[in-house]
């Protein structure tokens, strides 16, 4: 097999569409008028200057909120939308690393402006879910507080990682976070208002025939044959069909994972997963680490404690190469659960062995 590696491959996508609606929020609250943006040119490339640069003019309704976000206001006949652009500029220059052509911001723009809303699989937050109706992006809703000023606290450190990890050809997985907006419409008088954060599309113009969300746990973590698959599923797939890297291959992959993970587990971050795209006609993997912005917050350290203790005098043997440690709590310290991912990862993946694999990693395996 080999595995398609880019920096920040994305994301948040949870899973397998199982139906789609036409005209998505996302539509509504960034372009005011919820149907595709032709009718009203003045006002697509006003949001154009806005999610391109934030060196645009301030007039109309846009306005600065602070030297890393910035406002904007739209209203017409019907509607009245409110835009709030999270770290305008930085992302902004992230998005210049990524998509380096002359007219990609206004083809981001374009994207965003034609949204469908999907019903993705796997999540548990209850979150609503958006893609473009070109398949680039995936758009989330963060639903609560906390979630809200995890990714604004997150944010900074992020832009940083990713920023190097780029320009120093350092090996990651993380998703690609395109942008932030905190987004409003009001129509006579119903109001709407969510936070969305707008991520890479992991599998876009990719072939996938399996899907996997891997956190390193098989408590709990077996899904039905035509759901997105779990931990204990990937077990019993790879005990048919092992997935086979190069030395070279499997010590990039390595490389990126413990890079990722000691970002995150240094901010005190759990619960991301492994989301992995299969193409077994080719054999190609596609892989993004997703979900990696829930901290070890007072709810998780009680979760952890209980499930601990409700455990003790139930262990059950795992399943082979694993033992008991990962039949345990799927909740634990972010320390433990970098190094339980790690491990898990390094499991699911194997080496191929060639001439120059010395014997004494192979064990009892002997050249070739």
């Amino acid at each position: 097999a080999t595995t398609t590696t880019t920096t920040g491959a994305v994301s948040n996508q949870k899973r397998h569409t199982r139906s789609e609606s036409k005209g998505s929020l996302s539509s509504y609250s960034l372009f005011g008028s919820g149907e595709k943006i032709t009718k009203d040119q003045q006002h697509k490339e006003r949001m154009i200057g806005i999610f391109a640069d934030t060196n645009v003019a301030i007039n109309d309704g846009t306005r600065l909120s602070s030297s890393f976000h910035f406002d904007y206001d739209y209203k017409d006949d019907a509607f009245k939308t409110y835009c709030k652009v999270f770290y305008a500029k930085a992302f902004r220059n992230l998005r210049k690393l990524w998509m380096p052509d002359d007219n990609s911001e206004e083809e981001y723009a374009e994207s965003l402006s034609k949204c469908i809303r999907w019903y993705a699989e796997g999540g548990k937050s209850g979150s609503d879910f958006c893609k473009t109706e070109d398949d680039r992006y995936v758009v989330k809703e963060l639903r609560s507080n906390s979630e809200r000023q995890t990714i604004l606290e997150f944010l900074p450190n992020y832009f940083s990682y990713m920023h190097d990890a780029y320009t120093s050809n350092k090996p990651t997985f993380l998703i690609r976070i395109l942008g932030l907006y905190k987004i409003a419409i009001k129509h006579g008088t119903v109001e709407r208002k969510k936070t969305m954060v707008v991520m890479e599309n992991l599998f876009y113009n990719r072939t996938v025939s399996k899907i996997f969300d891997l956190k390193g746990a098989t408590r709990s973590r077996y899904a039905d044959k035509d759901k997105v698959q779990l931990d204990q599923n990937m077990i019993e797939f790879t005990s048919q069909e092992p997935l086979y890297l190069r030395p070279h291959t499997k010590a990039a992959l390595h490389q990126a994972i413990l890079n990722d993970t000691t970002f995150l587990s240094n901010l005190n971050i759990m619960d991301y997963s492994l989301l992995l795209g299969i193409n077994t006609t080719n054999g190609k993997l596609y892989i993004g680490i997703i979900d990696f912005i829930r901290t070890f917050t007072w709810d998780k350290k009680v979760e952890m404690w209980f499930k601990r203790y409700a455990l003790i005098g139930n262990k059950t043997s795992g399943p082979p190469g694993f033992g008991n440690k990962n039949n345990g709590p799927t909740v634990v310290s972010p320390a433990e659960y970098k190094e339980r991912f790690v491990l898990a990862m390094s499991k699911y993946f194997l080496v191929v062995p060639d001439k120059w694999t010395a014997t004494s990693q192979l064990g009892n395996v002997t050249k070739i």
